[in-house]
């Protein structure tokens, strides 16, 4: 994320800036990857914060920008509104990275000695979602009930843009987690040229969608 008016409108324009991040969170390897896909290898420098820490130095304008998730811009932009800020953001494929994001693990040994855990766990994480995108207000109740400090508005924010990066083609034709066997193999392509993977890696071994349960995306 960033601010808009801060000289920010393309991802090379982060060379010679202050990018703050958690240095423990998975975004923060990836945006070596991102600088090099953006031709700025090594070019922001790097400051390394806690992470409950990077809304209010983004907004007090301590560092050029910060690395998160896109979910965060709904409070993020609730927060500038009072000093009149406007949070925007670079998605990783905004550098040419293409890759899935999330997605859902477990060991060799539980999927080949427990499927039908798997295949539950799957229908439950994905009723769960399902219900969560047709019924928003309800699903933030729960949420606030056992985390009472995350703000109301800024959840409702994050469900929609949930709801819209999980609809990719292919999820809206086959179902929520739906993966093309295609764009995994670009997805470790991507790995490969930006992140120096070196092991070659076959997407089967790596990926299925043998256990999921077909649940579509509400309209």
């Amino acid at each position: 994320h960033y601010l808009a008016g801060s000289g920010i409108s393309k991802p090379a324009d982060l060379k010679g800036r202050t990018v703050a991040s958690s240095a423990g969170a998975s975004i923060t390897r990836m945006f070596a990857g991102f600088q090099r896909a953006a031709g700025i290898e090594d070019g922001a420098t790097m400051k390394f914060v806690k992470g409950s820490t990077l809304n209010a130095l983004l907004l007090s304008k301590r560092t050029d920008a910060m690395l998160d998730y896109v979910f965060n811009t709904v409070l993020l932009n609730k927060l500038g509104m009072t000093k009149g800020l406007k949070a925007k953001y670079f998605l990783f494929s905004d550098s040419g990275m293409i890759f899935y994001g999330n997605s859902l693990l477990a060991p060799d040994k539980t999927i080949a000695g427990n499927p039908d855990q798997v295949r539950r766990f799957l229908k439950a994480t994905f009723m769960g979602l399902e219900y969560s995108f047709k019924h928003p207000q309800e699903a933030v109740d729960i949420l606030k009930k056992y985390n009472p400090q995350v703000d109301r508005g800024a959840s409702l924010g994050e469900n929609v843009i949930v709801k819209e990066m999980m609809s990719s083609p292919e999820a809206l034709e086959k179902g929520m987690g739906y993966m093309k066997r295609e764009k995994i193999a670009g997805t470790i392509e991507t790995m490969r040229r930006f992140m120096k993977l070196t092991k070659p890696i076959d997407p089967g071994a790596v990926h299925t969608n043998a256990f999921l349960p077909g649940i579509k995306i509400p309209d």
